[in-house]
């Protein structure tokens, strides 16, 4: 994976994702029924965690206290990555409309 984002950049990568993310909202978005949680413009992974690191934040800093928040049950998270294409994109929504 690294050698992989060496090759194409991480500003590239990031740039990517971001496409991935604004052509996954016009796609969710008509479909009524799901709601977006977060307005940020910019939507990023966080990188250079230690899994001890990433254990702690999923103890202390779950989403429960902020679904509990705004009323939520579930929620279900969709992430995207540079591995990710528009054709996996069209398949989950697809499922979602199903």
């Amino acid at each position: 994976m690294l050698s992989y984002l060496q090759r194409i950049g991480c500003q590239q990568s990031a740039d990517y994702e971001q496409e991935l993310l604004r052509y996954t909202e016009a796609k969710l978005w008509p479909l009524g029924r799901v709601r977006i949680i977060g307005n940020a413009p910019e939507k990023e992974p966080q990188a250079g965690l230690t899994s001890t690191r990433v254990l702690r934040y999923a103890r202390e800093l779950s989403a429960q206290p902020l679904m509990k928040f705004l009323g939520l049950e579930c929620v279900l998270r969709m992430s995207l990555s540079y591995f990710n294409t528009r054709e996996e994109i069209d398949q989950f929504t697809d499922a979602l409309q199903e």
